[in-house]
């Protein structure tokens, strides 16, 4: 469509009459900011910098790192290193039947004499564990932790829809119940004072923790590279350490602060948090 002369200016002076009212709308918006003394659109921000100004008293010129000449991987020879079962006992065949079967065989007959079992109890038919007997209840343990149920009783199921056979052939379930039951690290006559409830929680596996991480700690070296950070293990059970952290994908947990070797993931040391009043003991080397 065209248009003539006369409507072309007409729309000329609408859109100018338009325009000068935008700018002064604008104009008065400034002028009464600088009326109440505020700052303008157009000023700006003076930052004072000073070319004195330095982070550190040393130079970092000067600082120069300390090379790593540790000799990394196993420090002790395994019989099979095609074998699983020769890197876990590397792990835990020296210690781990000596830590826990006197405890275990004496929390058993502390609860035999305090509760008095009735008839139908299970634990009239405790009998004293052996080493053998609790390296295969790990093995249950850890087994469990792969293949998840909703309930431990179904991992005796005979339902050839929920049956796990193999179970079945190393423990019968009321002898992984008792065990279970009776399953100990220390002794409770020797309970040491603790400064809170996380504290005593944490005191009943504390040996075997500290057992567990200074074994992994001798048994290999990691390389030049390591990580150091916080984990978060999801439980949302009855536990007085268990932490919460909302930022967390498992909010609910056991929080712990772990060194690890960045490549593999070989997690070298750990220590529990059990809240602000933990206790921390100077290793060695005076480091933490």
């Amino acid at each position: 469509m065209l248009f003539d002369d006369d409507s072309a200016s007409e729309s000329d002076d609408s859109q100018s009459e338009f325009t000068s009212s935008d700018d002064d709308h604008l104009s008065d918006v400034e002028n009464s900011e600088n009326d109440d003394g505020s700052d303008s659109s157009e000023a700006t921000v003076d930052y004072q910098t000073s070319s004195a100004f330095v982070w550190s008293s040393s130079d970092p010129s000067v600082r120069t790192l300390i090379p790593f000449t540790g000799i990394s991987g196993r420090r002790f020879p395994v019989s099979d290193s095609a074998n699983p079962l020769s890197t876990c006992f590397l792990l835990t065949a020296q210690w781990t039947p000596q830590l826990r079967k006197p405890k275990t065989n004496r929390r058993a007959q502390q609860l035999i004499q305090s509760k008095q079992p009735t008839r139908r109890s299970r634990l009239n038919h405790w009998t004293d564990t052996t080493c053998d007997e609790l390296k295969v209840l790990f093995a249950v343990l850890i087994y469990q932790g792969i293949v998840q149920k909703p309930e431990v009783e179904l991992y005796w199921s005979t339902k050839p829809l929920l049956e796990t056979p193999y179970i079945r052939k190393l423990m019968t379930a009321q002898c992984f119940s008792l065990l279970m039951k009776c399953l100990h690290f220390v002794d409770n006559s020797s309970l040491a004072a603790c400064n809170s409830a996380a504290e005593k929680s944490f005191w009943k596996i504390m040996s075997f923790y500290d057992a567990l991480t200074d074994r992994f700690s001798i048994v290999y070296l990691p390389e030049e590279h390591i990580s150091i950070d916080e984990s978060l293990m999801l439980w949302k059970g009855r536990l007085a350490m268990k932490q919460y952290t909302a930022s967390e994908r498992a909010r609910f947990g056991l929080k712990s602060y772990e060194l690890c070797e960045s490549q593999s993931g070989y997690l070298w040391k750990s220590i529990v948090h059990t809240g602000p009043a933990m206790q921390q003991v100077d290793s060695p080397d005076r480091l933490r």
